[in-house]
């Protein structure tokens, strides 16, 4: 299995550097960039190519790699967000 192999130990540990937003509805974490993102990067790589093979996703969507905090249905305040 895919995890198994890419993580023998059992997990991984990122780092995150950053907070942000997507359109004011999705407050997110970014991964700094460090070796452990690579590692994750790469066994994101592996397993969008199973899920695209599976035709569970397209090839043409992109993602973004983050951890999302939180996700609303209505816009997060400016309080919160504002640049």
């Amino acid at each position: 299995p895919l995890i198994k192999e890419r993580f023998p130990e059992g997990g991984m540990r990122l780092t995150f550097d950053r907070v942000g937003h997507f359109s004011n509805r999705v407050m997110f974490i970014g991964p700094a960039a460090d070796d452990d993102r690579e590692k994750f990067l790469s066994f994101r790589d592996a397993l969008e190519r199973i899920f695209v093979e599976a035709k569970l996703v397209s090839p043409d969507d992109e993602y973004k790699v983050h951890g999302t905090l939180l996700k609303g249905s209505v816009k997060i305040p400016d309080a919160v967000v504002e640049e």
